[in-house]
């Protein structure tokens, strides 16, 4: 059998990690308004955890290509599944209309300068904790963003922008902070405070 070159061999991993990630955006697009945001984060995260767990175990078995390589595939593939589409969606609708551009401009600013950092830091934390180590804090962030969403945010499949916001005030607002109809209105009153606002506006 003809060995295949190293640099097409390399470009050929990198197709097929490509498709991997392109194949599971078309499997979250299909399942977000199915299975809700919240548990694709969940699965997502998970399975991010578990890759990060083989890579950083490929390199403490002696770098084990194989072991590497099905840990960056599955990497990419549940990434794709919620990471990735899903966190600016559930960011979109649970801040407040009053803020919600200047919050997704910083939350945007955060994601790229964590991503940054991470980039630029990877070589360097590498060599001080070892590959696998630094693997493994990888493995046991994506954990802790599991306990993260599973214990602080809300679950906003099908549920009304203005709905949301006012479980959002019921859930996180402290006593005194928000008027008493966003802990007891219902929705309809919600929605009548609402009109109410925006005819005040105009």
């Amino acid at each position: 059998m003809v060995a295949l070159p190293r640099a097409m061999l390399c470009y050929a991993m990198m197709c097929c990690a490509m498709l991997v990630k392109v194949i599971f955006i078309l499997v979250s697009a299909w399942l977000v308004e199915r299975q809700g945001r919240v548990r694709l984060l969940l699965v997502s995260n998970g399975g991010i955890a578990v890759s990060q767990l083989l890579i950083g175990l490929s390199f403490s078995a002696g770098k084990v290509v194989w072991l590497a390589l099905l840990g960056q595939c599955l990497f990419m593939a549940f990434f794709s599944l919620g990471a990735g589409p899903c966190s600016f969606m559930v960011a979109s609708e649970v801040f407040p209309l009053q803020v919600r551009g200047l919050a997704l401009g910083v939350a945007t600013l955060i994601n790229r300068v964590t991503s940054g950092l991470i980039a630029v830091s990877f070589l360097s934390l590498s060599e001080a904790l070892t590959p696998a180590v630094t693997y493994y804090a990888f493995a046991a962030t994506a954990c802790a963003a599991c306990v993260f969403l599973s214990t602080c945010v809300p679950e906003t499949k099908g549920i009304s922008l203005e709905e949301i916001e006012r479980q959002m005030a019921e859930r996180f607002s402290p006593r005194g902070a928000v008027r008493p109809e966003f802990h007891t209105g219902t929705k309809e009153e919600w929605d009548a405070m609402l009109d109410e606002a925006e005819g005040d506006a105009t």
